[in-house]
């Protein structure tokens, strides 16, 4: 099932926000990336794969404070 069609069907599902932050990450779409994978966060706060793509968006974005802290957070859930 394509990722937007997953949405449409279950929009608290975690896992898609998180896939279709990445691809919008991929694209440079870094407004609409850090929409999703805040989402996936809110739905999932422990997802360290959630945290660090964030901490690159806001990097990007010029965020540094709030980079270091989803980078701090992504990296104590990797192991």
């Amino acid at each position: 099932m394509p990722l937007g069609k997953r949405l449409e069907a279950s929009p608290d599902a975690a896992r898609a926000h998180l896939e279709l932050g990445c691809i919008q990450l991929a694209l440079d779409h870094l407004e609409e990336a850090a929409a999703h994978l805040e989402r996936a966060l809110a739905l999932n706060p422990r997802s360290a794969r959630a945290h660090l793509p964030l901490g690159n968006v806001y990097l990007r974005q010029g965020k540094p404070e709030a980079a270091e802290e989803r980078l701090r957070q992504g990296s104590l859930t990797v192991k």
